[in-house]
């Protein structure tokens, strides 16, 4: 062998040692990654699954361990008397490592997906708040939660036509500027939101106080269904077909604000959870929006009440988008233009241009008679360009 053959063959040897030691390493973190999403579901698991320990009950294991990550759960089996925690059907420890991996097996069989907060994909902005969330699970297109601006919908689950309204036309003009809308899946005011963006196929998350795999209410199967298939995502903190208990959804609605930029109350009372998710959304830094309304009626009060103590009032859709930056879209980029007639255009182009104006005077500025304002004023109505403010005004949507 000559002396540069040899030379070449010492280099050859020298970086397949690099390439062995660098996929060595790689290995290493594969499984430190491994480990760490076990630990953080096997902490799930066996505290709220398999042992049911309540808050109490992990109040005296962090004060004796320090953290979640650092319980050595082998101790507290053998000492579990000390943490007030009683085994009622003969719980062991290897009968809950037996459980866990029948857990695991249930989990991806059934498509769930599991983040933890050191993954890519966890939402980032939920790292940065008090009580942060130590697993998500989730189904649909969870990897836009870190992509889109996002802002939150929320109200009574009895709301009057106008809340309805008012819930379903943001959502939509959110969905036409690109912005994501979060909300709860309750009945009323989440329900319209979450159909509003998906009336402009726009992404909309819901955030659950049960399993991601139980839908409650049982009546939104076909919304649960529907946001799923179009591209939206279902987050909980809870796996599987999980039932809420009463504190979950109070306690779900610090995910909500957390996850958003802003977080908009359309309507609710003075009991309402709304006001919990706005007094988290206050306190992780968000901006709160809500929306004025009768001071007579019960639904109102507790967004009065929220304006009175600070929050935004909601009286221009565009203030939103202005809270995260953004421009409304103009006039000419808006996808439905174009299927409008040059009569049609006008209105619509003085509706834009007062944003409430009164029918009548709308009439006159455009030089129509009253059959064929009525007309045009009932297409821009079906296409969501516009709703009533009153009887006998318009309110511009675009």
């Amino acid at each position: 062998m000559s002396e540069k053959q040899a030379i070449q063959k010492i280099k050859d040897v020298q970086e397949m040692q690099t390439v062995q030691s660098a996929n060595h390493v790689e290995t290493i973190a594969n499984r430190q990654d491994i480990f760490l999403q076990e630990k953080y579901l096997w902490d799930y698991f066996i505290g709220r699954v398999f042992l049911h320990i309540n808050k109490r009950q992990w109040a005296m294991l962090i004060s004796c361990f320090g953290s979640i990550d650092q319980i050595n759960w082998s101790q507290v089996f053998t000492n579990h008397l000390a943490f007030d925690i009683r085994f009622e059907n003969g719980q062991t420890l290897e009968k809950a490592k037996m459980a866990f991996e029948t857990f695991k097996h249930t989990i991806q069989n059934m498509g769930t997906q599991v983040l933890e907060p050191n993954q890519e994909n966890f939402p980032s902005s939920l790292n940065l708040i008090a009580d942060a969330p130590k697993i998500l699970f989730g189904l649909g297109d969870l990897t836009i939660l870190n992509k889109k601006k996002l802002v939150a919908i929320v109200g009574t689950r009895q709301p009057s036509a106008y809340g309805l309204r008012v819930a379903y036309d943001l959502a939509a003009f959110l969905a036409r500027h690109n912005v994501g809308v979060v909300s709860g899946l309750a009945s009323g005011i989440d329900t319209a939101a979450h159909k509003g963006a998906l009336s402009e196929k726009g992404f909309t998350a819901a955030v659950v106080a049960t399993g991601v795999h139980n839908v409650y209410p049982k009546a939104n199967q076909s919304l649960y269904s529907a946001i799923i298939e179009n591209g939206g995502a279902v987050i909980s903190e809870k796996p599987l077909s999980e039932n809420a208990r009463r504190y979950d959804f109070p306690y779900r609605n610090r995910l909500i604000s957390g996850l958003t930029r802003a977080t908009v109350v359309i309507e609710a009372s003075h009991k309402s959870g709304s006001l919990i998710t706005a007094k988290y959304a206050a306190e992780q830094g968000r901006d709160v929006f809500a929306l004025p309304g009768n001071i007579y009626a019960e639904v109102s009060k507790g967004a009065n009440q929220l304006i009175f103590d600070g929050a935004v009032p909601l009286v221009d859709f565009g203030d939103i988008l202005t809270s995260l930056n953004m421009k409304t879209m103009p006039f000419s980029q808006h996808p439905a233009i174009e299927q409008l007639s040059e009569i049609e255009k006008n209105v619509l182009h003085y509706l834009k241009k007062y944003n409430i104006i009164e029918i009548e005077y709308l009439r006159e500025l455009t030089n129509l008679d009253a059959q064929t304002m009525y007309a045009v004023v009932a297409k821009l109505l079906l296409e969501d360009f516009c709703t009533y403010a009153s009887l006998t005004s318009l309110q511009c949507l675009i």
